[in-house]
């Protein structure tokens, strides 16, 4: 015998038990979620904050932010930079392209 006709037999003895036996299948749910959500409040894990990574450039970046800001803190920190090519340039165009690649240079030092 194949086990596709198997499985559909054990699929609808399982329906069949549930139908008949319906107060007990929902009280067995309730019993195995309330279980579950137990076992998820009860257990804690404990979050680090104290993750260093030398030689990285993102370690050496935010060790550079703790030198220059002490009061600040760098973990996590990130900054967006935008540039606008001025009087509708395109700003893949020799000028404006020039002055990005001149700033981003001053960004990185």
């Amino acid at each position: 015998m194949k086990v596709a006709p198997l499985i559909a037999i054990l699929l609808y003895r399982i329906g069949r038990f549930a139908f008949r036996r319906r107060r007990l299948t929902v009280l067995l749910w309730a019993v195995v979620l309330g279980a579950v959500g137990a076992a998820a409040v009860s257990t804690t894990s404990t979050n680090t904050t104290g993750l260093t990574l030398p030689g990285t450039e993102s370690q050496r970046a935010i060790d550079l932010l703790d030198e220059k800001f002490p009061a600040v803190n760098a973990d996590g920190a990130s900054a967006t930079v935008v540039l606008r090519a001025p009087g509708g340039q395109d700003i893949a165009d020799v000028g404006p392209k020039k002055a990005v690649t001149a700033t981003l240079k001053g960004i990185r030092r």
